[in-house]
């Protein structure tokens, strides 16, 4: 055999396995993303409810705003997949204004599965709402504004 043949095959060999190796550590990729939503605390406002399908905790901070941490992973999703379904507002929130009350709650289109030509991609949240001290909760979802002492 030709040595130039010997050389091409090895570095088909080496080429091969490297496109191997490389798809063997995408396929099962995970991405993440950090997102940031901050809201402004109605003056009228006497009570908040939190009303989305997801887990999260609470804590209180020294602020006069409700800001949401949302960390978003996704297995066996692309970053562009992550990218485009941030972009379509599938984790945006909003925060629902009454006389004196508000509600925080999501995009209905969140609830649907993603998927890709892959399969079902997982989608892991964490979520983490901090809540202006002046709030008291009152129950699992219910917080209300904290009545002044005239004393």
């Amino acid at each position: 055999m030709k040595p130039y043949i010997k050389q091409f095959r090895l570095w088909a060999g080496f080429a091969f396995l490297a496109v191997l190796f490389s798809l063997s550590t995408t396929a099962g990729a995970q991405t993440q993303r950090i997102v940031h939503s901050a809201f402004v605390w109605p003056d009228s406002a006497r009570q908040l409810t939190v009303d989305i399908p997801w887990a999260y905790s609470t804590a209180s901070w020294v602020n006069n705003s409700i800001l949401v941490e949302m960390t978003i992973r996704l297995e066996n999703g692309s970053d562009p997949l992550l990218k485009s379904a941030l972009g379509n507002g599938r984790y945006a929130l909003t925060l629902e204004s009454g006389r004196d009350s508000c509600r925080l709650t999501n995009n209905p289109k969140s609830l649907l599965p993603l998927q890709t030509s892959r399969g079902k991609v997982l989608e892991q949240l964490t979520i983490k709402i901090f809540l202006p001290e002046k709030l008291i909760a009152q129950g699992a979802n219910r917080w209300v504004l904290e009545e002044k002492n005239p004393n």
